[in-house]
């Protein structure tokens, strides 16, 4: 980041990052690339020599989503655009349920509340 500039040519100051944005960023984040991560073994980027190989692989890439949802699920949207991007991930997970037939357990419940949960936090914070 040291190539922004202000117009006077001087670096800008780095503003400081709450850290429950940064934890929400994170998760956000892992989320964001391990579902990156499936969409590319998906379409056979990643050199499987065996159907053993291919499946361990599948495995650590769904254990690794599994973490990372939770991890989102759980973790408090502080921002606006936070509560988006929690909202849209919500959606991209019960689609993916519903396209691949296959229970997200209550996870999706779950996410359901912690999203309304975020909301009324966000506009009492923000209210007035």
């Amino acid at each position: 980041m040291s190539n922004l500039k202000a117009i006077d040519g001087k670096p800008k100051p780095v503003q400081p990052v709450d850290e429950r944005e940064a934890r929400f960023n994170r998760a956000y984040s892992e989320w964001l690339s391990v579902n990156a991560d499936i969409a590319k073994f998906n379409a056979g980027d990643y050199e499987c020599t065996t159907q053993e190989d291919q499946e361990e692989m599948n495995g650590k890439l769904c254990d690794r989503r599994k973490d990372a949802e939770w991890r989102l699920v759980t973790t408090p949207a502080i921002a606006p655009w936070q509560f988006m991007q929690k909202f849209e991930s919500l959606e991209t997970i019960i689609n993916r349920s519903e396209f691949e037939g296959y229970s997200t357990g209550s996870l999706h419940v779950f996410m359901l509340t912690s999203v309304k949960a975020d909301l009324w936090n966000f506009q009492l914070k923000h209210r007035g």
